[in-house]
C-alpha cells in the first residue's frame, strides 16, 4: 500500500515537471514579473540537466505580458490608481462620466489618458505630466475643464484635443497641443509649446505715442484666441499715463499703468500716451517746531507741498540725539543736551527754487525729583 502511494506521488511529480518543460518552450502570459534562477531535478526522477529561465531567454516577453490593462475609471481615486503606479510603467485610464481632481496628480511615463464623448475631467487642483520620461498620450473626445494648473511638460508626449478644453486657470504648454476641437481660454496660457490645428491666432501690436515712457506686453504676438493679455506702461520720471487707445478708440477714463484685454478675439493695435506731471515747486507749510526736554522722547513733522513730493534736509546743527527723515520730514529722537539750537530746514523737488526756513528749538534741562 505504501509502495502504491509513493509510485502515484512520483508519477504526479513527473507530470508536473513535464508540463513545466513544455511550457518553457511555449509563449506564456506571465503576471507579476519574470522568472529567474535555476530549475533543477528533485526526488529521484530521471531529470539530469539544469535549465535557467531569464528575461533574455524570453525575447518576446513584452508581447505576452500586459503591463497594465485598460481601466475604466469613475472616481478620482480610481484614476490615481490607474495612472500613478510604478514610475516608468504608467497605465491606461478611460474617464467614465464626470471626475474632478481636487489636488495634485503626477502622471507617470507610458501613461494613456482618454476622455470619451460624454465624459468630463475637471481639474481643481493640478496635474503634472512627466516631462522627463515622456511617452504620455492624452486624447480628449469629451471635455476637460482646468480650474487649477495643467502642466504639459516639454517632451511629455502627445496631447490631442478633439472636443473642448476650457482653461480657467493656468495651462503650461511645454510639449505642444494638437487641437482639432475648441480651446476656450479664460485664464493664462504659458510655455514654449505650440498649439496646432484648429487654432485662431491674432496679431497684437503696441506702441507709445510721443515721448515720456515705454510699454510692454505680457505675451508674444500672434496670440491664441481666448487669451488674456496685459500691457504695462512705464512712465519716465516726471511723466504719467495720459490715455490708452485700443484700435484707435480712447479707453475712456483709464489712466492706470496697466491695460488688460480679456479673451482676445480679434487683432488689436494698442497705444499709450504719456503727459508731463503738473510740476510745482516746494513750499514748507508746517515748521513751528515744539520745544523738548533732555531724556524725553521727541517728535515733530515738517510738512511741504509740491509736485513731485519734496525731500527734506537741513543746514546747521540739530539738537544732539535728534534725526531728520528726508522723505517724511519727521524730526525725532531723544535729546541728550540742553540748549537752544538754530538750523535751517530745506525742501527740494528740483522744480523751481528750493524752499528753506530757519528753525529754533529749545531743549530744556532734565528735571530731577
Amino acid at each position: 500500500m505504501t509502495r502504491t502511494k509513493n509510485g502515484t506521488f512520483k508519477k504526479l511529480i513527473a507530470m508536473v515537471v513535464a508540463f513545466m518543460l513544455v511550457a518553457s518552450m511555449t509563449p506564456m502570459a506571465i503576471y507579476g514579473g519574470f522568472v529567474t534562477g535555476e530549475v533543477t531535478e528533485s526526488l529521484d526522477l530521471p531529470i539530469v540537466e539544469t535549465q535557467t529561465i531569464s528575461p533574455a531567454a524570453l525575447p518576446f516577453i513584452s508581447d505576452y505580458i500586459p503591463i497594465m490593462p485598460l481601466v475604466n475609471v469613475t472616481t478620482e481615486q480610481q484614476l490615481r490608481n490607474a495612472i500613478t503606479g510604478v514610475p516608468g510603467i504608467g497605465g491606461t485610464a478611460t474617464v467614465i462620466g464626470d471626475i474632478t481632481i481636487t489636488s495634485w496628480v503626477l502622471f507617470s511615463s507610458n501613461t494613456t489618458l482618454i476622455i470619451p464623448l460624454g465624459s468630463t475631467l475637471t481639474i481643481n487642483g493640478g496635474v503634472f505630466f512627466d516631462a522627463v520620461s515622456g511617452n504620455i498620450t492624452i486624447t480628449n473626445n469629451g471635455e476637460i475643464v482646468n480650474n487649477g494648473t495643467f502642466t504639459w511638460g516639454s517632451g511629455a508626449g502627445t496631447f490631442i484635443n478633439n472636443a473642448t478644453f476650457t482653461n480657467n486657470g493656468t495651462l503650461d504648454n511645454g510639449a505642444g497641443i494638437i487641437n482639432n476641437g475648441n480651446i476656450n481660454n479664460n485664464g493664462n496660457i504659458m510655455g514654449f509649446g505650440t498649439i496646432t490645428g484648429n487654432v485662431v491666432m491674432h496679431e497684437i501690436t503696441y506702441s507709445v505715442t510721443g515721448i515720456g515712457g515705454t510699454v510692454s506686453m505680457s505675451h508674444t504676438s500672434p496670440i491664441a484666441q481666448g487669451t488674456n493679455v496685459t500691457f504695462t506702461a512705464t512712465p519716465n520720471s516726471g511723466f504719467q499715463v495720459k490715455e490708452w487707445t485700443d484700435n484707435s478708440s480712447v479707453v475712456t477714463g483709464h489712466t492706470a499703468n496697466t491695460y488688460t484685454i480679456n479673451n482676445i478675439a480679434q487683432t488689436h493695435t494698442i497705444t499709450v500716451e504719456f503727459e508731463p506731471i503738473s510740476l510745482t515747486p516746494p513750499i514748507i507749510t508746517t515748521y513751528n517746531a515744539v520745544p523738548g526736554r533732555v531724556g524725553d522722547s521727541y517728535g515733530f513733522i515738517f510738512v511741504a507741498t509740491g509736485n513731485p513730493a519734496p525731500a527734506f534736509s537741513y543746514i546747521g546743527t540739530l539738537p544732539p540725539g535728534l534725526t531728520l527723515a528726508s522723505t517724511t520730514g519727521v524730526l525725532s529722537g531723544t535729546p541728550t543736551t540742553a540748549g537752544t539750537f538754530d538750523f535751517t530746514i530745506v525742501a527740494t523737488n528740483f522744480v523751481g527754487t528750493d524752499a528753506a526756513i530757519g528753525i529754533t528749538i529749545t531743549i530744556d534741562e532734565l528735571i530731577h525729583a
